[in-house]
Parts: structure tokens; sequence; C-alpha cells
């Protein structure tokens, strides 16, 4: 099975999940993330079964060829806030499992609750 990760930043407990995912349940983990802050610039311990790709090295067609040739049984989205991201979830919504996930805290606000109608 072949998850695809969507991702902005990477933090270390983020990749320390995913990593205890790949490993547990033996999925090929597939991560598209922005590239690592130079000002803060992580290095992570990566499970074997992960393959990280940093997006600026793609266009947005060649993303869209990318997820093609991974052909994920699931995606999971880290967020709205790059669009290209939106538009394979879109894609693939209906036929595999599309997630989308938060790391903010509820506030229960009027403009969270709006973000959760749409």
């Amino acid at each position: 099975m072949r998850i695809l990760v969507l991702y902005e930043e990477l933090s270390t407990y983020f990749v320390t999940c995913i990593s205890k995912f790949s490993s547990l349940y033996k999925w090929e983990v597939y991560i598209v993330r922005k590239e690592v802050n130079s000002a803060a610039p992580f290095i992570f311990a990566i499970d074997p079964g992960i393959k990280i790709y940093d997006r600026k090295d793609f266009t947005e067609d060649q993303l869209l060829e990318l997820v093609e040739k991974i052909n994920p049984d699931a995606i999971f989205c880290g967020g709205w806030a790059y669009k290209p991201y939106g538009l394979i979830a879109r894609r693939y919504r209906g036929k595999i499992p599309v997630l989308l996930g938060f790391d903010n805290k509820w506030e229960n606000t009027l403009r969270q609750n709006v973000a959760v109608l749409l």
C-alpha cells in the first residue's frame, strides 16, 4: 500500500509519527514538502520506507505526473495553503481516501467553523 503526504514544512513530531506508521503497517510513504527552512534546518531520522520530494523541484504539471506515477492508495494533505495540493486532492477525491489535516489549535471561532463547512 502507498500513501502520499502533501505537506508544508516538516516537523520532528510529524516525521516521528509517519515513520512509526510506515514501520508498523509496512506502507510506502511518499512525502511532497516545502523545502527545509534555512533558518531552522531540521535534520530528520527518516524511516527507509519513506521517500521525500521537495515541491520546488516540480512544476504543477510535473507534480501531477509524480502523483500518477506513485499511484497512491490514499492521500493525506496537511493544509490547503498550497494550491497545487488542493488540485491533487480534488482530482483524487471519490477515487481513493483523501484526508485533510491541520495542526492548528481548534478554537471554535467563526472562521474555523465556516472553514469546516467549506
